[in-house]
């Protein structure tokens, strides 16, 4: 039996019981580094995934993540400190089930992991998913699509190099990262298109092309098509999943910033378009590109988001070597 369909069980068990308020729990199948019980608050009733990390002490109640859809809550059975996930009661049922699955599938592939370093990456996956429900628990636009595919396609373009932890731990777009990544002293913004009529970048905000953090600063643009020789984008998922099976840490890592950019295996199948690379091209965010800026503007102007048409501006073929270079990294 799937270990969902204990907690399924065990939910309609506890709704057949018709308790007043508090607690139930019953003992599911654990996993060798967290034990869990199904469980149901009532009044509500509120289903609920609670899991024991043995570890010493607890993140404050005020410091658990929370989202809309459901809480994170600290409850005691049997002397003992445990996590509780419970269901809004205006909650999706269907999304709260795959965000149990999701952690399930963290807790399994962490096997050997245990204490805190467990419970910091179980409460990483959790702030991913309060993300994830922020930005509408909606499959993702054809928009947003193109430009996680950018952004994953220059990802692994790093991983090629054989930079698996500067690939991961420096993409900060889903981080709400002012550009997508920040590597050595560096940024790099990926923008995206599978336009055939120019190159038409959205800026986000008046910091998004400023250098006054990081510089040098570098502009990557990937230009996709649509082919039947191309991939999808759960595809290429699939493909820095395999590339990073081997580095647990940095796999859960990639996986919560997955989350974070609004992709849920769910919609999988809603992601079919088949896209190649035509081109990547690099731009050098420097005096000469067109930008708007804090920096160039009136103080008076406090946001703005803007386009512009990089397609008439000088660019050459993307030298991430050359890049790396410039931004102090070495391979």
């Amino acid at each position: 039996m799937k270990l969902i369909n204990e907690f399924v069980d065990a939910w309609k068990t506890f709704e057949a019981s018709k308790a007043q308020n508090g607690w139930q729990v019953i003992p599911v199948s654990s996993f060798s580094n967290c034990g869990l019980m199904a469980g149901m608050a009532f009044p509500g009733p509120r289903e609920a995934a609670i899991f024991n990390f043995e570890v010493t002490t607890l993140p404050r109640a005020e410091l658990l993540p929370s989202g809309k859809g459901f809480s994170v809550e600290h409850v005691e059975v049997e002397g003992k400190k445990w996590i509780a996930l419970a269901k809004s009661e205006d909650g999706s049922p269907d999304l709260y089930v795959a965000m149990l699955e999701n952690l399930f599938s963290l807790l399994e592939v962490m096997g050997a992991t245990k204490g805190d370093v467990l419970l910091h990456s179980f409460l990483d996956r959790v702030s991913a998913w309060q993300d994830f429900m922020k930005k509408g628990r909606q499959s993702l636009t054809i928009e947003s699509q193109t430009g996680l595919f950018g952004e994953l396609s220059f990802l692994k373009d790093l991983l090629d190099l054989g930079l698996k932890e500067e690939a991961i731990k420096t993409w900060d777009g889903p981080l709400d990262g002012l550009q997508d990544f920040h590597i050595g002293f560096g940024a790099i913004e990926v923008k995206s298109t599978v336009s055939q009529d120019g190159f038409i970048a959205k800026i986000g905000s008046l910091d998004q092309l400023s250098d006054s953090t990081y510089k040098p600063l570098y502009l990557v643009g990937k230009k996709l098509g649509i082919s039947p020789a191309g991939i999808s984008l759960p595809m290429i998922i699939d493909e820095i999943r395999t590339e990073l099976g081997g580095d647990l840490s940095l796999l859960s890592n990639f996986e919560s910033r997955l989350l974070r950019s609004g992709y849920l295996d769910m919609h999988s199948g809603a992601y079919d378009r088949l896209l190649v690379i035509e081109k990547s091209l690099m731009y050098e965010v420097d005096q000469d590109f067109p930008r708007l800026t804090p920096q160039l503007l009136n103080p008076l102007i406090k946001s703005a988001r803007y386009e512009i048409d990089i397609s008439s501006l000088p660019a050459k073929a993307l030298d991430l070597k050359e890049i790396l270079n410039k931004v102090g990294v070495s391979i």
